[in-house]
C-alpha cells in the first residue's frame, strides 16, 4: 500500500487536509505441489452430473458409481485462466479529505468535517482455509439417513462415495469497503467548558457472506 497526504490553508481560518491511499489487494493462495481447488459454477457441466441413489438403506444419498464426473465444477487455482486464490487481484483507491473552519476568527467556534473510504482484505478463514478441504485434495463424505453401525469396512472398500461440501469464491475481486464521514461543531464556553455536536456516519459495502448454492 502507498499513501500521500497534503495540507492546504486557503485562508488563516480554513484548513483543508486531503490524501489518497492506494491498496493492492489479493487473496491468500497455496504454493507447492498440492494447489487448492475451488468450485466454479460456470465450470459446472450439467451433462456430467452424478446420479444419487434414493433407495433404502445406508447407501441412500450416495453417488451411483460411474454415473458422472465426481469433480464436476472443481478448478485448480492458477489453471485455465483461474487466478491464484480464486479472486482477481485489484488496485483500489481510497481518498480522504478533512476540513476545519474557524467560524468567528477568535478560535472559539470551529466547524470540522471529514470523509474517507477504507478497504479490508479478504477473510482467509472462510474463503481460503476452509477451501483446503475441497476435493480432490481432501474428501469428507456426508451420510444422510443412515446409522453409523451400518458403515462396514466392506462398504468403504467398495468405493461408494457420498456427496461432500465444496467452497467456491466469487472471483470478481470486490474487497470489503467502508465509507466514513463526520461533521461537527465545537464551541468554547466560559469556565473552561466546551460543547460539541457532531454527526458521524458509516456505510459498508461488499462484505463477505456465505451462501449455500446447493440449497437453491
Amino acid at each position: 500500500e502507498g499513501y500521500g497526504q497534503d495540507t492546504w490553508r486557503p485562508t488563516a481560518r480554513v484548513t483543508l487536509d486531503y490524501g489518497l491511499r492506494v491498496a493492492y489487494l489479493g487473496p491468500t493462495y497455496t504454493v507447492g505441489r498440492f494447489l487448492q481447488n475451488y468450485f466454479v459454477p460456470d465450470a459446472y457441466d450439467p451433462s456430467q452430473a452424478v446420479a444419487i441413489f434414493t433407495g433404502p438403506g445406508v447407501l441412500r444419498g450416495s453417488i451411483v458409481p460411474n454415473s458422472g464426473n465426481f469433480f464436476n465444477g472443481m478448478v485448480e487455482e492458477g489453471s485455465s485462466g483461474f487466478p491464484k486464490g480464486a479472486i482477481n487481484h485489484t488496485v483500489n483507491f481510497a481518498p480522504r479529505v478533512g476540513l476545519s473552519w474557524d467560524v468567528t476568527g477568535n478560535g472559539q467556534t470551529a466547524v470540522r468535517a471529514g470523509f474517507g473510504s477504507f478497504y479490508e482484505r479478504y477473510r482467509q478463514n472462510n474463503l481460503n482455509f476452509d477451501g483446503l478441504g475441497n476435493v480432490p485434495l481432501s474428501y469428507t463424505p456426508r451420510l444422510f439417513g443412515g446409522n453409523v453401525d451400518d458403515i462396514s469396512p466392506a462398504l468403504v472398500a467398495s468405493g461408494v462415495r457420498f456427496p461432500v461440501n465444496a467452497v467456491g469464491v466469487s472471483r470478481e475481486g470486490h474487497p470489503p469497503r467502508t465509507y466514513s464521514w463526520y461533521v461537527g461543531v465545537q464551541r468554547q464556553l466560559p469556565w473552561k467548558l466546551a460543547i460539541d455536536a457532531a454527526y458521524v456516519g458509516n456505510r459498508g459495502t461488499n462484505f463477505a457472506y456465505l451462501r449455500n448454492i446447493n440449497q437453491l
